[in-house]
């Protein structure tokens, strides 16, 4: 027997997304116009409330997705080559390990492990 769903077809991951991705020039940042998490990243809920696998995946990983064909692995970091959080340009996107990522960044902990891999291959 075929079970038959209620309500509406459910949309696919990629036209839930890009209506939420304000599309710019191919070398601007095209910022996220829905939600986002403390940290200022996009987020997109995945998955069904009806099987309970719903769960909020952050929208840069979506874009990593949608360009490429395949998700980012498990526990790579995607890196916001322009800083900007919101940003979903794939061009401005790239899959680094997380001490990459953390190397990469501004601020304090990008400044520490900065000088640590400087004191490292310098013999200081």
């Amino acid at each position: 027997m075929i079970k038959h769903m209620k309500g509406p077809i459910p949309k696919t991951i990629e036209d839930r997304y890009w209506p939420k991705v304000d599309v710019r020039g191919p070398d601007e940042c095209w910022p996220w116009k829905a939600s986002c998490d403390t940290y200022g990243y996009g987020q997109l809920s995945v998955g069904s409330t009806r099987d309970n696998t719903a769960r909020p995946v952050r929208a840069h990983r979506i874009a990593l997705f949608l360009a490429h064909g395949y998700w980012p692995k498990k526990g790579s970091h995607t890196d916001h080559l322009c800083h900007n959080p919101p940003c979903q340009n794939p061009a401005h996107l790239e899959e680094v390990t997380p001490r990459e990522n953390m190397k990469r960044g501004v601020g304090q902990v990008g400044d520490r492990i900065r000088a640590r891999d400087l004191k490292l291959h310098s013999g200081i």
